[in-house]
């Protein structure tokens, strides 16, 4: 099952980490990125642990938009999230540039425009990351 990751999240430019969407489903999602010269947070040939968070919540982000796609719905014109670092451990040093992460996200509880959600990044198959995330999002 292949997904265009630009139908599922609105990301674009130096903000959509996201290359590829590995599996989604209506409570989680994976997927795979590379690590870019283009990525924010660089320094000398890497990037700072902290993006780890940003992928979590844009693979998070695949099943939330997997969801609303298969209700029909079109993520154009929506409104941004405000999203919470419940609890985080970044365990990797300074990531460099051309490591592969693989991130899976799993949304654990959700009622009306809230939503929590653990997720984690690995690295060759090493975590590298963890996180719960608290998201919020406007009612339309």
């Amino acid at each position: 099952m292949s997904f265009n990751v630009e139908d599922l999240i609105p990301h674009r430019g130096r903000m959509k980490l996201i290359d590829e969407v590995v599996e989604v489903s209506g409570n989680r999602g994976v997927s795979s990125s590379l690590v870019t010269s283009q990525w924010p947070c660089l320094d000398n040939d890497a990037v700072h642990p902290i993006v780890c968070i940003e992928c979590i919540a844009q693979t998070a982000g695949t099943a939330f938009g997997w969801r609303e796609r298969q209700r029909g719905g079109l993520l154009e014109g929506r409104v941004g999230w405000l999203v919470g670092v419940k609890d985080a451990r970044l365990s990797a040093g300074r990531i460099p540039i051309g490591t592969r992460l693989t991130t899976t996200a799993e949304i654990v509880n959700s009622e009306l425009s809230y939503a929590e959600i653990r997720g984690f990044v690995e690295a060759d198959a090493a975590r590298i990351a963890e996180a719960t995330l608290q998201v919020y999002w406007p009612e339309e």
